[in-house]
């Protein structure tokens, strides 16, 4: 990291902390079991603000927070508990999905193409660090039971690749690229979006090279995940639902032609 990174990742941190300082302040002196100010910090953590496809869009009606991408990872769980895929502790993975970006309270968010993306290791490290120590340590001191379960839940789905096969670390890890990814693809990638803010066809970057980054990222992710299922019936139940209901996403925003290999490889893992 030469010094230039360095002053650019410590100003970022430095105007989070002075934008935040007064949410901050009251999360760590009044939180308590419920989370009430744990959740209504998550919802001031702005998502895609430093995407290169964004910043020079003038009025761009995007928002959204850590607190809606969580709330909508929740509603994903909830349909893939439908689907009854068995071995599945529903529980943890409900805590999981609540804690996962907690670190973002004082990190932000480092979204694709942020400026801070090449030193995404660096900071991944403050922000999980951050979580544990700043923030779980506000529990009451009554609730340090509490604190030790949360703690261990979020460091196991940090840990998930280090570990046996974790079904519930990984299905959140996946939930969370779902989330993500069809958020990205309505709001941020859509080919229809992209020719109505960038008319002359001069983007910043060629959102075929990210997009197919993605798909591959989502894909390998999805592996991991049905590799921890025992059951082959399962597998292919979940493999069927991720191609309805979120692969298609990359169809109707306009990369079809990207997908068929893609597509190809989802049917021969069904086959």
């Amino acid at each position: 990291m030469n010094l230039r990174e360095c002053q650019s990742i410590s100003t970022r941190l430095d105007n989070l902390l002075e934008d935040r300082q007064n949410d901050i302040q009251q999360l760590f002196s009044s939180i308590d079991s419920d989370f009430r100010f744990y959740l209504g910090s998550l919802n001031k953590v702005q998502r895609w603000q430093y995407h290169q496809f964004q910043k020079n869009i003038d009025n761009l009606p995007l928002v959204d927070t850590d607190f809606s991408h969580v709330s909508r990872m929740l509603q994903i769980k909830n349909q893939i508990q439908n689907i009854a895929i068995s071995n599945i502790n529903y529980d943890d993975v409900e805590l999981m999905i609540l804690f996962h970006d907690g670190g973002e309270i004082i990190t932000g968010d480092i979204c694709q193409n942020d400026p801070l993306r090449n030193q995404k290791e660096f900071m991944k490290d403050i922000e999980i660090r951050s979580f544990p120590l700043l923030i779980l340590r506000q529990l009451k001191k009554e609730n340090i039971p509490l604190r030790t379960k949360f703690s261990k839940i979020y460091q196991r789905y940090n840990n998930r690749g280090q570990n046996i096969p974790d079904s519930e670390s990984q299905l959140v890890k996946l939930i969370d690229h779902f989330d993500g990814n069809s958020f990205g693809m309505k709001y941020v990638y859509s080919r229809d979006l992209l020719s109505r803010y960038y008319p002359d066809g001069n983007l910043p970057i060629d959102p075929d090279i990210l997009v197919r980054k993605i798909i591959e990222t989502e894909l390998c992710q999805l592996e991991l995940f049905i590799n921890t299922l025992s059951s082959s019936e399962d597998k292919q139940k979940f493999i069927r639902y991720y191609k309805d209901t979120w692969f298609k996403n990359y169809l109707e925003y306009g990369y079809r032609e990207m997908c068929k290999p893609y597509l190809e490889y989802l049917d021969k893992l069904l086959q």
